[in-house]
């Protein structure tokens, strides 16, 4: 998978992804201000986004691996 394909793709749901600035001020952040989850409303909705998501993404590499095999 490439990287821009990754970066878009439902694989950080739950973190996000950073980017260097976001990375460099990191270092700076002791309190620990910069740091954002994506939060549900629910532990049941938390587990079912990340459980959907895990799956979607079974579903695109099998997508991908039947179409290089075909």
């Amino acid at each position: 998978m490439k990287l821009n394909n990754l970066l878009n793709s439902r694989t950080f749901r739950l973190g996000g992804m950073a980017n260097y600035l976001t990375g460099a001020a990191a270092v700076l952040d002791f309190a620990g201000a910069l740091h954002q989850y994506n939060y549900s409303a629910s532990d049941h909705e938390a587990d079912y986004l990340a459980l959907k998501s895990d799956w979607d993404m079974v579903g695109e590499d099998l997508r991908y691996a039947m179409r290089r095999v075909v």
